[in-house]
């Protein structure tokens, strides 16, 4: 990963949010960073998560131009609206980063696509 989007102000979080397609829709998330700039030693970045304002990691340190995944290990809380928040921590001097994103939609499938006697 060679690029990553930052929040327009250092000190503001990063942060997007998507609506549920209804009031049942179960949704799992995946969040790719990777440090893309080689930090001086007066440099440092750090990051907590929060998702619908409850903490859900963090914190994280990127590691320089190696790819780190977190992602949920069970479908987020039921909402109408997901809102995810990078804020950076206290420490760091750096705002938050984020490479990539995932989001999938648990899909219900009631009649099997095979021959049950397969």
């Amino acid at each position: 990963m060679s690029s990553a989007a930052i929040p327009e102000k250092d000190s503001s979080p990063l942060a997007f949010n998507w609506d549920a397609e209804n009031v049942t829709s179960e949704y799992y998330i995946y969040m790719h960073f990777a440090e893309v700039v080689d930090l001086k030693a007066n440099q440092s970045r750090s990051f907590n998560i929060t998702i619908n304002g409850n903490h859900f990691y963090g914190p994280i340190v990127p590691d320089y131009l190696s790819s780190n995944t977190l992602y949920s290990t069970s479908a987020l809380m039921i909402a109408q609206t997901y809102k995810v928040s990078i804020f950076k921590t206290e420490s760091s001097t750096l705002p938050p980063i984020l490479n990539a994103v995932e989001i999938y939609s648990v899909r219900d499938f009631p009649y099997s696509e095979t021959d049950q006697q397969d």
